[in-house]
């Protein structure tokens, strides 16, 4: 995995704001291309699955967990290791989707941005059209 996120320089939250729907839910608002909406719902598409997927693990961890805590002589050690591997699993899960969010914001314009963070009117929008009076 990359260690750099890609930073937005006066776009705070911008990660929040993606985090709900990876910009898709703001398709016409923001004028994206077919390409940028072919881009963005596949990246979230590949997130659900990647969530998905990393329940899956997390739920058999839980349940190997549960069957060690069902022993009548629990073994300390093995029980620590499996609730730190479940944590794993959930915190790597966690740093996967803040990357795709971060990879659905750079598929956006500096224009689109600034829009879904309210910093510029959304084509369309009252604002907009007193603008161009």
């Amino acid at each position: 995995m990359p260690s750099a996120l890609p930073g937005f320089p006066g776009a705070s939250h911008l990660y929040h704001v993606g985090a709900s729907g990876f910009f898709v839910d703001y398709a016409v608002k923001i004028g994206l291309t077919v390409e940028q909406s072919t881009l963005l719902n596949g990246i979230k598409q590949r997130s659900l699955i990647d969530q998905s997927a990393a329940k899956r693990k997390a739920e058999e961890a839980e349940q190997a967990l549960w069957m060690l805590t069902a022993a009548d002589q629990p073994d300390t050690a093995a029980i620590e290791a499996k609730v730190r591997e479940i944590e794993k699993i959930k915190s790597d899960a966690r740093l996967v989707f803040i990357r795709a969010v971060g990879e659905a914001a750079n598929v956006l314009t500096a224009e689109q941005r600034k829009m879904v963070l309210g910093m510029m009117p959304m084509p369309g929008s009252a604002s907009m059209k007193k603008m161009e009076r």
